[in-house]
Protein backbone atom coordinates (compact mmCIF):
# COMPACT_ATOMS: atom_id res chain seq x y z
CA UNK A 1 0.00 0.00 0.00
CA UNK A 2 1.28 3.27 -0.90
CA UNK A 3 1.85 5.76 2.35
CA UNK A 4 1.09 8.59 0.75
CA UNK A 5 -2.48 7.07 -0.36
CA UNK A 6 -4.26 9.21 3.01
CA UNK A 7 -1.73 12.24 2.59
CA UNK A 8 -1.12 14.97 0.22
CA UNK A 9 0.86 13.94 -2.93
CA UNK A 10 3.38 15.85 -1.61
CA UNK A 11 5.40 17.02 1.04
CA UNK A 12 3.60 20.78 2.67
CA UNK A 13 5.59 21.66 5.81
CA UNK A 14 7.68 24.56 7.16
CA UNK A 15 6.31 27.24 4.72
CA UNK A 16 8.02 24.90 1.54
CA UNK A 17 5.68 22.66 -0.80
CA UNK A 18 8.42 20.18 -1.89
CA UNK A 19 6.77 18.52 -5.68
CA UNK A 20 8.17 16.08 -8.76
CA UNK A 21 7.11 14.31 -12.47
CA UNK A 22 7.25 11.60 -9.42
CA UNK A 23 8.55 8.56 -10.57
CA UNK A 24 9.54 7.89 -13.46
CA UNK A 25 8.07 4.20 -13.97
CA UNK A 26 6.64 1.56 -12.04
CA UNK A 27 9.76 -0.13 -12.13
CA UNK A 28 12.22 3.07 -12.06
CA UNK A 29 11.65 5.77 -10.25
CA UNK A 30 14.53 8.62 -11.57
CA UNK A 31 16.82 8.45 -14.65
CA UNK A 32 19.72 8.46 -12.88
CA UNK A 33 19.30 5.90 -9.32
CA UNK A 34 22.25 7.46 -7.69
CA UNK A 35 23.95 5.52 -4.45
CA UNK A 36 22.89 7.65 -1.93
CA UNK A 37 19.28 8.46 -3.25
CA UNK A 38 17.16 8.31 0.16
CA UNK A 39 13.78 7.32 -1.93
CA UNK A 40 15.64 3.56 -1.83
CA UNK A 41 15.48 2.98 1.69
CA UNK A 42 12.35 4.74 3.11
CA UNK A 43 11.86 7.85 1.45
CA UNK A 44 8.34 8.11 0.11
CA UNK A 45 7.62 8.87 -3.25
CA UNK A 46 5.83 11.08 -4.31
CA UNK A 47 2.07 10.90 -6.77
CA UNK A 48 2.44 10.33 -10.49
CA UNK A 49 0.51 13.30 -11.74
CA UNK A 50 -0.05 15.71 -15.00
CA UNK A 51 1.82 19.09 -14.92
CA UNK A 52 -2.24 20.30 -14.67
CA UNK A 53 -2.75 18.98 -12.11
CA UNK A 54 -0.02 19.24 -9.52
CA UNK A 55 -0.27 22.97 -10.25
CA UNK A 56 -4.35 22.63 -9.36
CA UNK A 57 -2.93 21.25 -5.84
CA UNK A 58 -1.01 24.16 -5.34
CA UNK A 59 -3.23 26.60 -5.92
CA UNK A 60 -5.52 25.40 -3.50
CA UNK A 61 -2.79 24.61 -0.70
CA UNK A 62 -1.40 28.18 -1.82
CA UNK A 63 -1.69 29.42 1.82
CA UNK A 64 0.32 26.48 3.60
CA UNK A 65 3.86 27.65 1.84
CA UNK A 66 5.89 30.62 1.16
CA UNK A 67 8.48 29.13 -1.75
CA UNK A 68 7.98 26.04 -3.86
CA UNK A 69 10.40 23.71 -4.22
CA UNK A 70 10.68 21.04 -7.61
CA UNK A 71 12.74 18.33 -5.98
CA UNK A 72 11.96 15.33 -3.67
CA UNK A 73 11.44 11.74 -4.60
CA UNK A 74 13.02 12.35 -8.61
CA UNK A 75 14.97 14.88 -10.71
CA UNK A 76 11.82 15.84 -13.04
CA UNK A 77 14.27 17.65 -15.07
CA UNK A 78 16.34 14.40 -16.08
CA UNK A 79 15.78 12.81 -19.39
CA UNK A 80 13.58 11.25 -20.52
CA UNK A 81 11.75 13.75 -18.79
CA UNK A 82 13.08 16.95 -19.24
CA UNK A 83 10.58 18.66 -21.63
CA UNK A 84 8.34 17.94 -18.70
CA UNK A 85 9.74 19.14 -16.55
CA UNK A 86 10.34 22.55 -18.02
CA UNK A 87 7.02 22.56 -18.61
CA UNK A 88 5.69 22.30 -15.09
CA UNK A 89 8.59 24.95 -13.92
CA UNK A 90 6.57 27.35 -16.49
CA UNK A 91 3.59 26.12 -15.19
CA UNK A 92 3.93 26.77 -11.59
CA UNK A 93 5.66 30.45 -12.29
CA UNK A 94 2.79 31.29 -14.09
CA UNK A 95 -0.19 30.01 -12.02
CA UNK A 96 1.07 30.53 -8.64
CA UNK A 97 3.31 33.68 -7.36
CA UNK A 98 5.81 31.92 -4.77
CA UNK A 99 9.47 31.69 -5.53
CA UNK A 100 10.53 28.22 -6.68
CA UNK A 101 13.50 26.41 -6.12
CA UNK A 102 14.41 23.71 -8.06
CA UNK A 103 17.43 20.93 -7.91
CA UNK A 104 18.44 18.29 -10.77
CA UNK A 105 21.52 17.59 -12.34
CA UNK A 106 20.35 18.10 -15.49
CA UNK A 107 22.82 20.19 -18.20
CA UNK A 108 20.43 21.79 -19.98
CA UNK A 109 21.02 22.91 -24.04
CA UNK A 110 20.38 26.26 -25.44
CA UNK A 111 16.85 26.53 -26.16
CA UNK A 112 16.09 24.77 -22.79
CA UNK A 113 18.01 27.76 -21.23
CA UNK A 114 16.17 30.39 -23.22
CA UNK A 115 12.88 28.59 -22.02
CA UNK A 116 14.34 28.82 -17.87
CA UNK A 117 15.37 32.35 -18.53
CA UNK A 118 12.13 33.34 -19.58
CA UNK A 119 10.48 32.07 -17.43
CA UNK A 120 13.19 34.17 -14.31
CA UNK A 121 12.26 36.93 -16.26
CA UNK A 122 8.34 36.37 -15.99
CA UNK A 123 8.52 35.93 -11.88
CA UNK A 124 10.97 38.95 -11.60
CA UNK A 125 8.12 41.12 -13.14
CA UNK A 126 6.16 39.72 -10.37
CA UNK A 127 8.97 40.32 -7.49
CA UNK A 128 9.61 36.62 -7.13
CA UNK A 129 12.49 34.77 -7.52
CA UNK A 130 13.85 31.60 -8.79
CA UNK A 131 16.78 29.39 -7.39
CA UNK A 132 18.39 26.36 -9.54
CA UNK A 133 20.42 24.20 -7.78
CA UNK A 134 22.82 22.06 -9.35
CA UNK A 135 23.86 18.65 -7.54
CA UNK A 136 27.66 17.64 -7.16
CA UNK A 137 27.42 15.01 -4.69
CA UNK A 138 30.97 13.18 -5.67
CA UNK A 139 34.12 15.02 -5.37
CA UNK A 140 36.64 15.41 -7.57
CA UNK A 141 38.68 11.95 -7.52
CA UNK A 142 39.13 8.72 -8.28
CA UNK A 143 35.86 7.23 -6.96
CA UNK A 144 32.23 8.89 -8.45
CA UNK A 145 29.28 7.45 -6.91
CA UNK A 146 27.25 9.29 -9.57
CA UNK A 147 25.99 7.11 -12.32
CA UNK A 148 27.11 7.84 -15.91
CA UNK A 149 24.19 9.48 -17.02
CA UNK A 150 24.85 12.43 -15.03
CA UNK A 151 27.20 14.89 -16.98
CA UNK A 152 30.68 15.59 -15.74
CA UNK A 153 31.48 17.68 -13.01
CA UNK A 154 33.00 21.14 -15.34
CA UNK A 155 29.62 20.73 -17.61
CA UNK A 156 27.71 21.05 -13.94
CA UNK A 157 29.61 23.68 -13.08
CA UNK A 158 29.65 25.58 -16.66
CA UNK A 159 25.75 24.90 -15.83
CA UNK A 160 25.95 26.82 -12.59
CA UNK A 161 27.86 29.67 -14.27
CA UNK A 162 24.91 30.03 -16.90
CA UNK A 163 22.43 30.63 -14.43
CA UNK A 164 24.54 32.87 -12.58
CA UNK A 165 25.34 35.40 -15.73
CA UNK A 166 21.77 35.27 -16.32
CA UNK A 167 20.75 36.54 -13.06
CA UNK A 168 18.87 33.52 -11.76
CA UNK A 169 20.24 32.60 -8.26
CA UNK A 170 23.20 29.91 -8.93
CA UNK A 171 23.60 27.07 -6.30
CA UNK A 172 25.91 24.25 -5.80
CA UNK A 173 24.22 21.34 -4.01
CA UNK A 174 27.13 19.70 -2.63
CA UNK A 175 25.24 17.02 -0.79
CA UNK A 176 24.99 14.88 1.56
CA UNK A 177 28.60 14.62 2.46
CA UNK A 178 29.67 11.39 2.60
CA UNK A 179 32.15 9.61 4.60
CA UNK A 180 33.95 8.08 1.70
CA UNK A 181 35.36 11.74 0.58
CA UNK A 182 38.16 13.90 2.07
CA UNK A 183 38.30 17.34 3.10
CA UNK A 184 40.86 18.30 0.21
CA UNK A 185 38.36 16.47 -2.67
CA UNK A 186 35.65 18.65 -1.56
CA UNK A 187 38.20 22.06 -0.88
CA UNK A 188 38.68 20.88 -4.61
CA UNK A 189 35.68 21.19 -5.96
CA UNK A 190 34.96 24.86 -3.78
CA UNK A 191 38.28 26.11 -5.80
CA UNK A 192 36.64 25.27 -8.95
CA UNK A 193 33.14 26.13 -8.63
CA UNK A 194 33.01 29.57 -6.23
CA UNK A 195 33.13 32.27 -8.48
CA UNK A 196 30.24 30.80 -10.86
CA UNK A 197 27.59 30.44 -7.73
CA UNK A 198 26.19 32.61 -5.33
CA UNK A 199 25.81 30.11 -3.25
CA UNK A 200 26.96 26.66 -1.40
CA UNK A 201 24.99 23.78 0.02
CA UNK A 202 25.68 20.72 2.29
CA UNK A 203 24.38 18.24 3.89
CA UNK A 204 24.36 15.55 6.45
CA UNK A 205 23.99 12.11 5.46
CA UNK A 206 21.03 9.62 6.24
CA UNK A 207 21.51 6.12 5.77
CA UNK A 208 20.26 2.94 7.22
CA UNK A 209 22.58 0.76 8.83
CA UNK A 210 23.55 -2.85 6.02
CA UNK A 211 21.14 -1.23 3.94
CA UNK A 212 20.97 -0.40 0.48
CA UNK A 213 22.04 3.25 0.50
CA UNK A 214 25.03 2.11 2.62
CA UNK A 215 26.29 -1.02 0.74
CA UNK A 216 25.89 1.00 -2.46
CA UNK A 217 27.93 3.85 -1.08
CA UNK A 218 30.34 1.87 1.50
CA UNK A 219 31.04 -0.68 -0.60
CA UNK A 220 32.01 -3.05 2.19
CA UNK A 221 34.29 -0.48 4.19
CA UNK A 222 33.36 0.88 7.30
CA UNK A 223 32.82 4.57 8.36
CA UNK A 224 36.26 5.70 10.38
CA UNK A 225 35.55 9.41 10.88
CA UNK A 226 32.95 11.20 12.35
CA UNK A 227 29.52 10.88 14.22
CA UNK A 228 26.46 8.89 13.97
CA UNK A 229 23.07 9.37 15.67
CA UNK A 230 19.37 8.14 15.28
CA UNK A 231 16.90 10.85 13.66
CA UNK A 232 14.07 11.42 11.81
CA UNK A 233 14.30 13.40 8.57
CA UNK A 234 12.44 16.66 8.88
CA UNK A 235 12.19 17.27 5.30
CA UNK A 236 9.43 14.07 4.51
CA UNK A 237 6.83 12.29 6.30
CA UNK A 238 8.25 8.70 6.53
CA UNK A 239 8.67 8.58 10.32
CA UNK A 240 11.24 5.97 9.84
CA UNK A 241 14.39 6.55 12.33
CA UNK A 242 17.59 6.86 10.14
CA UNK A 243 21.18 7.07 11.17
CA UNK A 244 22.63 10.49 10.12
CA UNK A 245 26.36 10.33 9.79
CA UNK A 246 27.99 14.13 10.28
CA UNK A 247 31.68 15.41 10.97
CA UNK A 248 31.23 18.58 12.17
CA UNK A 249 35.64 18.67 11.63
CA UNK A 250 34.69 18.68 7.61
CA UNK A 251 31.79 20.86 7.77
CA UNK A 252 33.95 23.45 9.54
CA UNK A 253 36.40 23.24 7.58
CA UNK A 254 34.44 23.87 4.83
CA UNK A 255 32.42 26.80 6.26
CA UNK A 256 36.09 28.51 7.39
CA UNK A 257 37.08 27.68 3.42
CA UNK A 258 33.99 29.47 1.87
CA UNK A 259 33.98 32.55 4.19
CA UNK A 260 37.72 32.72 3.13
CA UNK A 261 36.61 32.81 -0.43
CA UNK A 262 33.62 35.09 -0.13
CA UNK A 263 30.65 32.62 -1.17
CA UNK A 264 27.63 31.69 1.44
CA UNK A 265 27.78 28.38 3.03
CA UNK A 266 24.78 26.77 4.76
CA UNK A 267 23.56 23.26 6.01
CA UNK A 268 20.35 23.65 4.77
CA UNK A 269 18.08 25.31 2.16
CA UNK A 270 15.88 27.17 4.07
CA UNK A 271 18.88 30.33 5.50
CA UNK A 272 20.60 30.39 2.38
CA UNK A 273 17.49 31.22 0.30
CA UNK A 274 16.79 33.81 3.27
CA UNK A 275 20.50 35.14 2.65
CA UNK A 276 19.62 35.64 -0.74
CA UNK A 277 16.92 36.88 -0.71
CA UNK A 278 18.59 39.76 1.87
CA UNK A 279 15.97 38.82 4.15
CA UNK A 280 19.08 37.60 7.07
CA UNK A 281 22.53 38.41 6.59
CA UNK A 282 23.40 35.58 9.26
CA UNK A 283 26.88 33.83 8.46
CA UNK A 284 27.57 30.36 9.92
CA UNK A 285 26.69 27.05 9.43
CA UNK A 286 22.98 26.61 9.42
Amino acid sequence: MDKREDKNPFYVKNGRAMVSLGPLNKIKYCAYSCAFCYVQDGFLKYKNMCVNDICNFLQENQQNFKIIYISGDTDSFAPPRTSQGLELLSCISERIDKDILFTTRMVFSDEEMKEIISVKDKMMKKGKDLFACISITSPIGERSIEPIPIKTIEERIKQLALFKDNNIFSILAMRPFLPIYSLDQYKELILKVYEKVDCILGERWFFHQDDIIYKRVMEGKAINSGNIILTEMDFDENFDTWNLWYDEQLENAIKELCNQLGVPFYMRSTPAIEYLKGYSKCDGIS
